[in-house]
Order: structure tokens, then sequence, then C-alpha cells
């Protein structure tokens, strides 16, 4: 179960949430604030995996909020107003609902937090695999079958033959634990695996059915790498 907190000054909007959460079956309401200065002075008390949190309320907003606590649980914004988006994730945070909570949608963002708390790890062994742990057992993925890697904030989503996989970890510790003549960093959001371009255009590179971009600054390596492969 997620255990769940809520932030918001409005009462009603509060009681709509509390009301998805109840209704969802992987939810747990564990706690409710009516602002992020109390919620900030007590949240620390309350064991907690997910916040639930409006953006304008008085005296601290939910960003300040965001800014200032020690919690390392999911965020999702619930929010009237959806020009704050761009500026909510620049802070991580994991999804962005506007107001009034759709619960389809509702049940969307917690697919999304049960997606990148994932239990997932990587293990390289010594014949080209990666060992991907998922709830309790491992999954042996060969590299060929990575098709490409994208940067989620502070995770990465893997892209496999067998689904896609999310794990925390960084795109830079990706690079270190795989094998360059195999696999290039073409933007600062995507590694992919060499052997499955199919074709490269100016500024992006297909795979499968997706078009990714490539930046100005990976180009010419890209391309000696292609030469290379020819």
């Amino acid at each position: 179960m997620i255990k769940c907190i809520l932030v918001d000054d409005d009462d009603l909007s509060r009681m709509s949430v509390k009301k998805c959460v109840e209704r969802h079956p992987e939810l747990e309401f564990v706690g409710e604030f009516n602002s992020a200065k109390e919620a900030l002075k007590n949240i620390s008390d309350i064991e907690h995996d997910l916040i639930f949190l409006d953006i304008e309320m008085p005296e601290m907003t939910g960003l300040e909020f965001i800014s200032a606590m020690s919690s390392k649980a999911n965020v999702v914004i619930v929010s009237s107003k959806a020009e704050y988006a761009i500026d909510a994730f620049d802070f991580n945070v994991t999804d962005y609902l506007t107001k009034p909570v759709d619960f389809d949608r509702f049940c969307k963002a917690v697919e999304r937090v049960v997606e990148v708390n994932a239990n997932v790890s990587l293990l390289p062994d010594e014949q080209n695999n990666l060992f991907i742990k998922s709830d309790s057992k491992y999954i042996k993925i060969s590299l060929s079958e990575i098709q490409y890697i994208e940067a989620l904030s502070d995770y990465v989503s893997i892209y496999t033959d067998k689904g896609r996989f999310v794990l925390l970890g960084t795109m830079k510790g990706m690079e270190a634990k795989l094998d360059s003549n195999q696999f290039i960093r073409i933007h600062r959001s995507y590694i992919v695996n060499l052997q499955r371009i199919e074709s490269f255009q100016e500024g992006y590179v297909k795979v499968g059915e997706n078009q990714l971009p490539v930046s100005r600054g990976s180009k010419e390596n890209l391309m000696n790498k292609i030469n290379l492969l020819n």
C-alpha cells in the first residue's frame, strides 16, 4: 500500500482527493494538512510515500514547500491552474493534476508513482547481460535487447524487447555500465543501442516506431560510430 498525505487549504478539494484515495485499492490515506506550513512542521512524524499537494496556499506555496521539505516521497500536484505545470516539473514532481480531479486521470497519476517506485536495480554480469531487479525477482536482459534509455529526473527508463523498466539512477551511471562500442549518448535525455538504429536524419534517429532527438554536440560522435559500423 502507498501511504498518502494531502496538503491543500481548500476543504472541498481535500475531500475530493481523499475520496479518490479511498477508492483506489493501492492507496492508504494517512493524514491531511490545510496549509503547507503546518505540513512542513508535522509531516516527518507521519510515515508516508506520496503527497498530493496544492500550489496556491497562503503563507507558503506548494513549490516553496517542496523546496523546504526533507521528505523523499513522490509528489503529485493538484491545482486549479494548469499554468504552474512547467515550474512544478522543474521540482521533479511525479505528476500534475488539475481540479476538479477526474478519477481515471487520478489513477494514471498513481500508475506513474507505482512505476517510479518499482523496486529495480542493475547488476551487470560477464556475458553481456543485465539483471534488472523488479519486485522480488531478477529479470535477465541481454544488452542486444535494449533499444534505448531515457532520462526521467532521478530515474532512468530502459526500453527493451521485454518491456519498459524504470529504476533509480542517472544517465552518467548508465553510460558507465554499458559498452561504449554498442551504446551511445545522443542527447542529454537519451542513450541508444547503435544496433537498433533503423535510420538517421538531421536531428533525430529512428528506433522502432520512436524518433529520438540527437543533440548538436552528439552528432559528430554518432556519425563516427555509424561509420565504424559500416
